[in-house]
């Protein structure tokens, strides 16, 4: 059974100056999977990533930031919801 938001998975777009990654995260055990990634080509070539991104690529720690009030969060983010995007 696929998961759903109302089973806890946020969905977010972290924008970035040359990375733009849509991100699913499970906001109660804060796991966060990289869905979709412009930087991805790169990172399988030179084996940062092999199966998912490390956690500390820049995707990861603005999503973590946002999501978890961590810190200074220097990305464009942008959450998706039932209803379209959440500016």
């Amino acid at each position: 059974m696929a998961k759903t938001m109302a089973d806890g998975i946020r969905y977010i777009v972290v924008n970035l100056p040359r990375t733009k990654a849509t991100v699913a995260a499970d906001v109660r055990s804060k796991v966060l999977k990289v869905i979709e990634c412009s930087n991805r080509d790169f990172c399988t070539k030179f084996g940062i990533a092999v199966d998912d991104c490390p956690p500390y690529c820049k995707v990861i720690v603005e999503a973590k930031n946002h999501l978890f009030n961590r810190g200074r969060v220097k990305a464009a983010i942008y959450e998706i919801t039932s209803d379209g995007f959440g500016y």
